[in-house]
């Protein structure tokens, strides 16, 4: 990011920090299923938008060592949060996303060449059936 911009956006960040309060702000962070993939996110409105303030902050926060950063975010969970996070890392470094894995890409294909394989069997059987008819 640009420094002017970064400035700017650092800006914005502290104005919304401004006006949306941290009263009432609630979050609730909880597992539904057997792992760490099966979770779930339950928030009022003010806590949404506390939670993406919070996490646009740490954009901002200075390093407290290497990577580690500062984030609160423990003000807005609910007693019942199953998932809490005390460990806030801002990395350049990361690796980059890994592609979507879409069923469709897959699927299409094998429907795809498994109807032409059909249409070629119903000619091949079709061909011997008009060869035998002249014999």
């Amino acid at each position: 990011m640009q420094e002017c911009n970064e400035a700017a956006a650092e800006e914005l960040v502290a104005k919304l920090d401004a006006l949306v309060p941290r009263e009432g702000a609630r979050v609730a962070l909880s597992q539904y299923g057997g792992g760490p993939d099966e979770c779930r996110v339950v928030a009022n409105r003010r806590g949404y938008l506390r939670l993406g303030i919070e996490f646009l902050r740490a954009a901002f926060a200075p390093h407290e060592k290497q990577h580690v950063i500062k984030a609160d975010i423990h003000y807005l969970l609910t007693e019942d949060s199953d998932i809490g996070f005390d460990w806030f890392e801002r990395r350049e470094d990361l690796p980059p996303a890994a592609p979507e894995s879409r069923p469709g890409r897959i699927v299409g294909p094998i429907i795809g060449f498994g109807f032409l394989g059909l249409i070629i069997l119903c000619a091949l059987v079709g061909l011997v059936t008009i060869i035998r008819w002249f014999l």
